[in-house]
């Protein structure tokens, strides 16, 4: 160094503090918002609201018609709060009321009308649809969300706004409940990526390292039912990774059975959704939550601390209570409490008062699934259309052996049709070329991403015989779909594969537009959790 040469003091910093100050601040919204999602001020904020509020009846009506007489008389509970709360407002305003006698004046206070029994119940009502229905919403919004952009990212074509919501591909691990605490055996390496854990320390052990103080136990008691229940089921949960650091988790599990129904493994996918987190995807109540909690932070006041109502905001609340028409189940349910008598025409089932009078059309929803990236504008119709429901996060994938069987021991629901399970995969491969590059990589161990000719049944068309090199003229028509097939290798303890997880998806360019299944699946014994469960390692080979 020269003499009188001076040398700037940041040439000497190594870690640059804005890197870290904005990893601090993520990992502090991840952590608030995942707060606010299952919350009941999210309730309140989905009650408020016509569209949210119609979005969410939409989707207990399809999904959940059994929890209905339960959710309505919740919300039934909670609009008959706020209308007394609304009719306070104004008569608070009013002061008092001044009676003149002969001799002297008297001042008469109005006094607040309560309802102790309601306030209750309008409370466990709050913390019921925080604890049930908000997180099944949630989880649905999202599984459809994720579902498609597995799709696009298989297909190469996710586009850009996508991308920027992305954490990326799902990742896979299989668990044995057959051993002592359901231990992971096998894991991708997406998996050891995303939850800094390695081979060494995760396989053989419960998944549950992964939770820490924040993750909700009433998600993770769920999950554990339905796993008892020998149902798939899934969960967003705020998980850790071994350096601390927080991310939010859609979890699902799906029960893996043989042809008796006995239970062998778990499938568990795990896709990191902290981005749909932090930029509210698919749910605008969660978005204006979050909007309503920095305006309070700039005031210095409490996010549970509620402006006070004015007499104009509180009719306008209480007509806003009586104008959203919940759905059908709401007036069906209505009906059953009252014997079967039909309402008056002039009187909406659902509240205490006449609703509006027919020149004011009522305002209805039709809510897509997902709905990106924010709640869809209310439009006036005759009636809400069915929703379609997401078919989970993956809808055709198969568990496969490692090579040189490859053979298919499991399947999706989807696919779960005569002929499908315990042939070799590649003898679902038309075309050699094909067949040989997918064998060259299951050899090598390698994940792969491949367009292929797929035979939707045991029977080939002529010219493409499974499993061999012959290849001629194939007839147009006949069992051949293009698909888009996505190889994942699940590893064992030495790095070894113990066996592939292969996803399916249709090309949408294929002009004949088939299913892959053609027939219906067959039935299968319910599941039995005192069944002997399947204890066959077949992986060992």
């Amino acid at each position: 160094m020269s003499e009188g040469h001076e040398v700037d003091v940041r040439s000497f910093v190594l870690v640059i503090p804005d890197e870290w100050y904005k990893m601090s601040q993520r990992e502090e919204s991840i952590k608030a918002r995942s707060e606010m999602l299952f919350s009941v001020e999210h309730v309140k904020l989905i009650i408020e609201h016509p569209v949210y509020l119609q979005q969410l009846a939409h989707f207990l009506h399809e999904v959940k018609p059994d929890s209905n007489p339960l959710w309505i008389d919740r919300i039934n509970a909670i609009k008959a709060l706020r209308a007394i709360g609304s009719a306070n407002g104004p008569a608070g305003e009013l002061g008092a009321f001044t009676t003149l006698d002969r001799l002297l004046s008297s001042i008469i206070p109005v006094p607040q009308t309560t309802n102790t029994s309601l306030v209750s119940g309008g409370n466990e009502a709050l913390e019921a649809l925080a604890r049930e229905e908000l997180p099944a919403y949630v989880n649905h919004v999202w599984t459809g969300f994720v579902h498609m952009t597995i799709k696009h990212r298989i297909t190469n074509t996710l586009p850009s706004l996508l991308q920027d919501l992305s954490d990326g591909p799902p990742v896979f691990c299989l668990t044995d409940p057959s051993r002592y605490d359901n231990p992971i055996v096998f894991a991708s390496e997406g998996f050891h990526r995303v939850t800094q854990y390695g081979r060494g320390f995760a396989l053989g052990r419960n998944c549950r390292f992964l939770q820490g103080a924040n993750t909700d136990r009433r998600s993770v008691q769920r999950l554990k039912d339905m796993l008892d229940q020998g149902k798939e089921h899934s969960e967003t949960l705020l998980n850790y990774r071994r350096d601390g650091s927080v991310f939010m988790n859609l979890v699902t599990v799906v029960p893996l059975f043989d042809s008796n129904g006995s239970l062998c493994y778990f499938l568990g996918i795990q896709v990191d959704v902290s981005k749909l987190l932090l930029t509210s995807a698919g749910l605008g109540s969660l978005r204006d939550l979050v909007a309503a909690h920095q305006v309070r932070l700039s005031r210095g006041s409490d996010i549970t601390n509620e402006e006070p109502h004015t007499s104009e905001k509180a009719l306008g609340s209480l007509a806003g209570n009586f104008t959203v028409d919940l759905n059908k189940s709401t007036k069906q349910h209505a009906s059953v409490k009252g014997k079967g008598k039909p309402q008056p025409k002039d009187m909406d089932s659902t509240n205490l008062i006449p609703a509006p009078a027919p020149a004011t059309p009522t305002v209805t929803v039709t809510v897509p699934v997902p709905v990106l990236p924010e709640a869809p504008t209310p439009t006036p119709t005759a009636g809400l259309r069915r929703m379609e429901l997401p078919c989970g996060v993956l809808e055709h994938y198969l568990l496969v052996e490692p090579s040189p069987s490859l053979r298919i021991v499991f399947t999706s629901p989807s696919l779960n049709v005569p002929g499908m399970v315990q042939v070799p995969f590649l003898s679902r491969i038309c075309g050699p070329s094909d067949r040989g590059l997918l064998e060259a990589k299951f050899r090598q161990g390698q994940g792969a991403k491949v367009k292929v000719r797929w035979l939707t049944s045991e029977r080939a068309p002529q010219g493409c015989i499974p499993g061999s090199a012959v290849s001629g003229t194939v007839r147009p028509a006949g069992p051949i779909h293009r698909t888009w097939v996505h190889t994942t290798p699940l590893l064992g303890i030495k790095g070894e594969v113990g066996a592939w997880m292969i996803i399916l998806v249709d090309d949408d360019d294929d002009d004949k537009n088939e299913h892959l299944t053609t027939v219906s699946a067959p039935p299968i014994a319910p599941f039995d959790p005192n069944k002997t469960r399947c204890r066959k390692e077949w992986w060992a080979g």
